[in-house]
């Protein structure tokens, strides 16, 4: 049994930047000015061995802010996907998180960086696992098994959190077909939030396609679906 070590490639990184503002909590009056010092660590790693590949870059973002004494604000910014091969050629599981910061409000007060005092942004988090089959029917067909969960955890009260389940499958022609290829594919999904003001949503939808090789140049195509 050969035994693969992989590539990895593992990259620390570190920003600074000192930083000056007139106006620290983006208010139309009562204007306050601040400086502002950031102190930004982070990593990346990347690479595959053997059966696994990873994808990760992580910072964490921490701003000493003069309004507040010099007391951290820190924000989490995160990428990481992964998948890992469970059976060769077979069955694999993906999983992936993310962190960031993003508007409560879409019409409220905007910033574009996490430095100023923005009552209307927050930090959001991600996750979600799938596992999924790729079986193989000789030259015949090549179909798709997937079912993913998820989720979206906001820091705060104001953003409704919310669970996906998904459910997919896809199955298209292989190499035996030439003249007339197919497919066709078929989705659910629902999501639950956690809000009362906020409604679950389910989606379903099943398409599928023809083409069929008149000539080398010449192609008739046939799509019809269902949502």
């Amino acid at each position: 049994m050969a035994v693969h070590a992989g590539e990895w490639d593992i990259t620390p990184s570190i920003s600074l930047a000192q930083i000056y503002t007139d106006n620290v909590d983006l208010e139309p009056d009562n204007e306050r000015d601040a400086y502002i010092t950031e102190v930004s660590p982070g990593i990346s790693v990347n690479g595959r061995g053997g059966r696994f590949t990873a994808d990760i870059n992580y910072r964490m973002q921490n701003f000493f802010s003069s309004e507040n004494d010099f007391s951290p604000n820190t924000n989490h910014q995160l990428n990481a996907s992964t998948t890992t091969e469970l059976a060769r050629d077979l069955f694999f599981l993906d999983a992936d998180s993310s962190a960031g910061q993003t508007l409560l409000d879409a019409g409220g007060t905007r910033s574009r960086d996490n430095f100023t005092d923005n009552r209307n942004r927050t930090s959001v988090w991600t996750y979600s696992v799938s596992p999924y089959l790729t079986p193989h029917f000789g030259e015949f067909a090549d179909a798709e098994l997937r079912y993913r969960t998820g989720g979206v955890i906001y820091s705060k009260g104001e953003a409704s959190d919310s669970r996906i389940h998904n459910v997919s499958a896809g199955i298209n022609s292989g190499r035996r077909f030439s003249i007339l290829t197919w497919g066709a594919d078929y989705n659910y999904t629902k999501q639950n939030r956690d809000s009362s003001s906020a409604s679950d949503v389910t989606y379903e939808e099943v398409s599928g396609n023809a083409q069929y090789r008149l000539t080398r140049y010449l192609r008739l195509d046939g799509n019809a679906g269902y949502t």
